[in-house]
């Protein structure tokens, strides 16, 4: 019994302390979604379980954004094995197993790299704990697109170190398969700073032919996920993010006044308030990012610790990589990440302080040599130990003088902000000294010295509480009440008599004492319509059709509260021709001066009452399929001034084709389409002559056209972002399905990269063998 608590004690810590977090909310009937979870992610990927489960493959998402390709977005992870088993369950249950999942992948993949390090199981528990608890993690615990990347890169590191020790063929085919796994998990960004950490490893670990062969194997396990990075730089190409500005690269950047929070974790604040510190966040929205970076006071001590080693190759790679990262992490705040934003690919990935995934993974990995080596070898790292607590308790008590110092003026400063944020509470209270969450952190340093002086062991349940504690003001805030049973209610599929469009008072609604789900439910929040089959003019997506925000000046995520203000005047035509027919403004957002004065305008309609909503028509939405009896050849510039009414222009007489080829005569007539499938959709249209039927629906280079014998009809762009089909005269049939542009070369890129990895394991096996063959003769 003592021999199996010396091995896997340490683990079982580890194991406890994460269920500590994660366990108890999802006993009382909640599930894990903060933030991107609940709004985008764990929607889509109920919608991609349903369409698996009917049969279809999920190529195109015909409910947000006027239909947008979904397959290609990547963040489903419809090829991981990770997300499989979520698509047979709910929303709460999607959400809960996809997380437990990849936190186990996560364990495992810590417990065997540190193991293969030569670590001890203390300091295997170490790097355990501070990775899955720690910020970066915890910020993202509810997109398990993030957290099945990172899950899987100890994992890939495990493989090539392995590999490094013995040089077996075997480890170089588990690397490349991991590293496939890796992007397929769907998050590019977490997976781009995952194999960037792996790929350096690789290079500095062992000898040069060696880690040539490793980066190779890289390089195919990346080659063999074209299958899924084809598509999705395809739409990258087409979508908003073709172009990326400086600005909006480095947003979230973590300036350097945050740094402090390393150590003090709540000096701006928490985002679940508690009896012990009772204060909202209150920092600027961009300085948020600060908190993707912790990972503790005791972590940072053993991290200082390690440097002791740093003559060891390894403890100085890992010290490198997280000062990387803490340096990316800056973004705009330092020069270096000038040179980053010339690198392609990265230079379209925004969010500087997800340079927190290298930080956080890299200081777990030298908090575990660092205890190693103050279980080892006590008498040489004590002299380590009592720098690094000088250097944490200098930093403490400059924060400290820094308070006393500035902390009225600038609590002055911000007091408007608290007082609104926070009902009024004295933010010259919330930065004395005195509070809780200023003593506590040089009380937890003193405490942690000393158990590293006597018993090192006992920093690990120093490490749980203080990760633990982390958690519970930063995460738990973001539990919601499971589900209600319809939310996970099988989508509709028929084509409706029009879009819906939903202005919210908050981009990221702020309900941590209601029903949330509820709350969202009744405001046709998207992505949560996904789920009820109803389709919406905007959305909440990282990739939205570039031409169609374009026109309806929609940023990022096309959130409505973003949108441009002209889409709703007189002239503007993109939302006509988007269909919208149902505009909800929330009742805070429909008693503003400038909603008032556009009610009164005569252009929207009053609707039917929904509480808590103002609700208004657009009788000028063009139904799902019309046919205009002619078409004019405009170049993209001046179709785009027409549909903003900056030209004359009839959406329903005439279409804005852009290209080289002219359109012919054409006859008006009748249109009907339905939906027959996420993607496919059946036509009826019939006229005397040649016709262009235009489709309320978006234009991708993956929709193809049949007649009803099965010959291609031209698919075109029209009126900037509308799918339009040319049809021959007379009575017409025409079937319409979506095929994802790029998938085909992918499937044939990642089988060759497949089979290429394999010639590489067999060959460099033979040549092993045959090598231990002569050695023995």
């Amino acid at each position: 019994m003592k021999t199996f608590l010396a091995r896997f004690g340490p683990l079982l810590l580890a194991i406890g302390a994460l269920l500590a977090v994660y366990l108890p909310p999802v006993l009382a009937g909640r599930f894990w979604a903060p933030g991107d979870g609940i709004i985008q992610v764990h929607p889509q990927r109920v919608l991609a379980g349903w369409a698996l489960r009917h049969g279809e493959l999920p190529f195109w998402n015909p409910f947000m954004f006027g239909g947008l390709p979904f397959f290609a977005n990547a963040q489903a992870g419809m090829l991981s094995p990770l997300s499989w088993p979520g698509y047979f369950l709910d929303v709460p249950g999607c959400a809960n197993l996809t997380i437990a999942l990849g936190f186990m992948a996560m364990l495992g993949g810590l417990w065997a790299f540190t193991r293969a390090l030569g670590l001890p199981p203390a300091a295997r528990a170490a790097a355990c704990m501070i990775f899955p608890l720690g910020g970066f993690l915890t910020a993202y615990s509810g997109n398990p697109a993030m957290q099945q990347a990172a899950a899987l890169l100890p994992w890939l590191l495990w493989a090539l170190e392995r590999h490094a020790q013995e040089a077996r063929a075997r480890w170089l085919g588990a690397a490349g398969l991991l590293a496939a796994w890796i992007v397929l998990a769907g998050h590019p960004q977490t997976a781009a700073y995952a194999l960037l950490v792996a790929g350096s490893f690789a290079l500095v670990r062992g000898g040069l032919r060696d880690a040539l062969a490793r980066a190779a194997a890289l390089g195919l396990g990346v080659a063999m996920a074209a299958v899924q990075l084809l598509p999705t730089l395809d739409l990258i190409a087409a979508s908003n993010r073709r172009v990326i500005s400086y600005a909006w690269l480095t947003i979230y950047s973590v300036p350097p006044q945050a740094l402090p929070t390393h150590l003090f974790p709540l000096l701006f604040g928490a985002r679940a308030p508690s009896e012990l510190f009772p204060v909202k966040l209150w920092a600027q929205i961009e300085w948020w990012g600060y908190m993707e970076s912790f990972v503790g006071v005791v972590a940072w001590l053993l991290a200082l610790v390690a440097l002791g080693r740093v003559r060891d190759r390894m403890v100085a790679f890992w010290a490198v990589v997280a000062a990387t990262g803490l340096i990316l992490s800056l973004g705009s705040y330092t020069p270096a990440y000038r040179l980053w934003a010339l690198l392609p690919f990265l230079k379209q990935m925004p969010y500087a302080s997800r340079h927190g995934l290298e930080l956080t993974f890299a200081v777990a990995i030298l908090a575990a040599y660092g205890l190693a080596a103050l279980q080892a070898e006590p008498a040489r790292s004590r002299a380590w130990l009592a720098r690094a607590t000088g250097v944490l308790g200098a930093g403490m008590a400059a924060v400290w003088l820094a308070l006393l110092t500035y902390a009225p003026g600038f609590a002055a400063r911000t007091q408007p902000y608290v007082d609104a944020a926070n009902g009024g509470l004295d933010m010259a209270w919330a930065l004395a000294p005195t509070q809780p969450a200023f003593w506590v952190p040089p009380a937890l340093l003193l405490a942690a010295w000393a158990a590293a002086r006597h018993r090192p062991a006992l920093l690990l349940g120093l490490l749980a509480a203080e990760l633990a504690a982390f958690n519970l003001h930063n995460g738990v805030h973001y539990i919601l009440p499971a589900a209600r049973p319809g939310l996970a209610a099988a989508p509709s599929l028929a084509w409706d008599a029009g879009r819906s469009l939903t202005i919210p008072a908050q981009r990221f609604p702020d309900c941590t004492n209601c029903d949330l789900v509820a709350y969202l439910q009744a405001l046709h929040y998207p992505d949560l319509t996904l789920l009820t089959g109803e389709r919406t003019v905007n959305g909440y997506d990282a990739f939205l059709p570039g031409r169609y925000g374009d026109l309806l000046g929609m940023s990022s995520f096309g959130h409505a509260g973003e949108l441009d203000p002209t889409i709703f005047d007189p002239p503007h035509h993109a939302l006509d021709l988007a269909g919208l027919r149902v505009l909800r403004l929330e009742a805070a957002v429909a008693a503003e001066p400038a909603w008032r004065a556009r009610r009164a305008g005569g252009r929207l309609t009053r609707g039917p009452a929904e509480p808590g909503l103002v609700v208004l028509g657009n009788p000028r939405a063009l139904p799902a399929a019309w046919r205009p009896g002619a078409a004019r050849l405009l170049a993209p510039a001046a179709v785009d001034a027409a549909v903003r009414g900056q030209a004359p222009f009839d959406p329903r007489g005439e279409a804005l084709l852009e290209g080289d080829e002219a359109p012919g005569p054409l006859t008006p007539g009748p249109a009907t389409v339905a939906t027959t499938g996420l993607t496919t959709m059946a036509l009826e249209t019939d006229g005397p002559g040649p016709g262009l039927v235009l489709l309320s629906s978006n234009y991708d280079a993956g929709w193809r056209a049949w007649d009803a014998a099965g010959n291609p009809l031209p698919v075109r762009r029209a009126d900037g972002f509308l799918l339009a089909i040319a049809v021959p005269a007379g009575p017409q049939r025409v079937a319409l399905a979506y095929h994802p542009p790029g998938l085909g070369a992918g499937l044939a890129v990642s089988g060759v990269a497949a089979a290429l990895l394999l010639a590489l394991v067999l060959g460099l096996g033979a040549r092993r063998r045959q090598g231990a063959v002569a050695a023995r003769s």
